[in-house]
């Protein structure tokens, strides 16, 4: 939150004065607490940037002089346009430290946005040895967060793409996130745009997470296993021997999982099994819930 005291000064108190912005890191250790201020940043004169140190340890504190409070409501609204996208960077980044996840945030997109990239995997052992994705978070302040993911390859068993699919529902984007789907030359590639909001930048870190692990799984469905895929941005529709279901990461991403929602009523016995065997990657698992609840 970016926000300014002024004090009054000169000949004509209420013509004549000195502000100056700070950006105040101000959490909520629970929802129904009030926020307890963690962190004062003093900001430039033109609220755009932060105060250089050499400048504070100098004795510089930003403050400027203003002749009506217009000017420091016009400054006020400056600084919160430039410092949302500070916000943005510090969710992502944190959310990406508390995983241990190796990230570049000194990235400009071509129209200025900055941008956080990091790869990304399921863990260590058998299930996790899939290759990497590449992620991006793009952060464009007022206008929201858009995540992609690149470097996913298409499995074999892939026999297309659909749109969102289940937009507003479990296995869609979160808050409020809109996604697309493409295969280029280099392998699928999702990508997500948010609106702005406090939760947008850590939905877009959670999903990157899903988005991984449910191709994980989709690269595990090999072709003589019966199997065909279709799509989504956040999900995928598998059929096989008359049954189709949707799979989907559910839950949150550190005690959720991939789950299969059978999607006819032939399916729906092996619905609890094959959601299990999404949940630890056996394909073969999968494809027997499904065919054995039919005999």
């Amino acid at each position: 939150t970016a926000t300014a005291t002024a004090t009054a000064g000169g000949a004509n108190a209420a013509t004549a004065g000195v502000a100056r912005l700070a950006l105040v890191h101000a959490p909520r250790a629970h929802p129904a607490l009030a926020p307890a201020v963690a962190s004062v940043a003093p900001l430039a004169p033109d609220g755009s940037s932060l105060l250089d140190a050499k400048k504070r340890k100098s004795g510089e504190d930003g403050s400027f002089p203003f002749d009506s409070f217009d000017a420091v409501v016009d400054a006020i609204g400056a600084a919160v346009r430039s410092q949302r996208v500070v916000a943005q960077r510090a969710t992502v980044t944190s959310w990406l430290r508390s995983r241990g996840l190796r990230f570049i945030d000194a990235r400009m997109a071509s129209d200025g946005s900055s941008i956080v990239a990091f790869s990304a995997k399921l863990g260590d052992g058998a299930w996790g040895a899939e290759p990497a994705a590449a992620c991006e978070v793009l952060l464009r302040g007022a206008d929201g967060v858009r995540l992609t993911v690149r470097g996913l390859p298409r499995a074999p068993s892939v026999r297309g793409t659909r749109g969102e699919g289940g937009e507003g529902r479990e296995w869609g984007a979160s808050r409020g996130g809109v996604g697309s789907i493409a295969v280029e030359d280099a392998g699928v590639v999702v990508a997500v745009d948010y609106p702005d909001g406090d939760f947008s930048p850590g939905a877009a870190c959670g999903d990157a997470h899903r988005v991984v692990a449910l191709h994980a799984f989709i690269g595990r469905l090999r072709p003589e296993l019966g199997v065909g895929a279709w799509l989504e941005p956040l999900s995928a529709v598998v059929e096989t021997s008359g049954h189709q279901a949707r799979v989907s990461w559910v839950g949150g991403i550190d005690d959720g999982g991939l789950a299969a929602v059978a999607m006819n009523e032939e399916s729906a016995k092996g619905e609890d099994a094959a959601s299990e065997a999404a949940r630890v990657g056996d394909a073969e698992a999968f494809v027997e819930a499904f065919n054995g609840a039919s005999r």
